[in-house]
């Protein structure tokens, strides 16, 4: 029997990346599992660059990359409840012809959701971590630092969680595109000379505050540690791995654009 083959984005070398024709998994599904054809994924600006550039905890080549897919189900296991053929959903999976994933590890796409427009649903997960990991709590103030996909979705979960969020981004367009989503505290650079804002993140014992930046460039000073006040500093995204690698020299810290690949 003549297995099928179906093709895949991978990284076959340092900073070389290749479609390739790759085999089927044509293995039976297991009974909360579903498979399909895949309609769009996202590649990660971050992740899959560091990746690629043999940046990130022991590259090895060939490798294949992924960040986010949607998918069109065409069969389904016998105990899924929650897909039927010719659904569409959302997983963290590969760039490749089809998706395979576990029932619980796939979301269905709302009604009227294009597929290249969910994807993006992927970049709200990087500063969920910032979420479980920090001691400050709402109403704390939150300075977000850099618009672009991870931060304006950052400003926008923490303000849902009820933070005070502090906004800033040198970018026009990034900062209206943030106001006009309800945050009203959206700034070109940290207002230093504000004395409103100055010095009053790590405001009173025992309130603390939250820093997340996602363009270094942009990553004021603000705040203090006097009094026993304390600041927490988050570096997500490209500028994050870059710091904890050791590297950066030629890299462009203004580079968050998302691009999207069909399979």
């Amino acid at each position: 029997m003549t297995r099928i083959k179906q093709q895949a984005v991978q990284f076959t070398a340092l900073e070389t990346a290749q479609l390739v024709e790759v085999q089927a998994d044509d293995r039976p599904l297991d009974a909360q599992e579903v498979t399909g054809r895949t309609l769009k994924t996202l590649i990660s600006s971050g992740t899959e660059l560091a990746c690629y550039q043999g940046q990130l905890c022991n590259t090895t080549f060939p490798m294949q990359p992924g960040y986010a897919a949607v998918f069109q189900i065409k069969e389904i296991g016998g105990d899924v409840t929650a897909f039927k053929p010719g659904d569409l959903a959302f997983c963290m999976g590969p760039h490749r012809s089809f998706q395979r994933a576990a029932q619980q590890d796939a979301l269905q796409l709302p009604p009227g959701l294009p597929p290249e427009v969910a994807v993006f649903a992927r970049l709200m997960g990087v500063s969920m971590s910032t979420l479980t990991t920090t001691t400050a709590r709402p109403p704390a103030i939150v300075l977000v630092s850099g618009l672009g996909p991870v931060g304006h979705l950052a400003a926008k979960i923490f303000h849902r969680c009820g933070y005070e969020v502090i906004a800033v981004d040198p970018i026009d367009s990034r900062r209206a595109l943030l106001k006009n989503s309800g945050i009203e505290r959206v700034f070109p650079r940290v207002p230093l000379d504000d004395s409103s804002i100055a010095k009053q993140v790590a405001a009173k014992r025992p309130r603390r505050s939250l820093r997340t930046c996602t363009a270094p460039s942009r990553c004021d000073t603000l705040g203090s540690e006097e009094d026993g006040e304390s600041t927490t500093v988050f570096l997500l995204g490209h500028i994050a791995i870059c710091l904890e690698e050791g590297v950066g020299a030629g890299l462009d810290p203004q580079r968050d654009a998302i691009a999207q690949a069909e399979a």
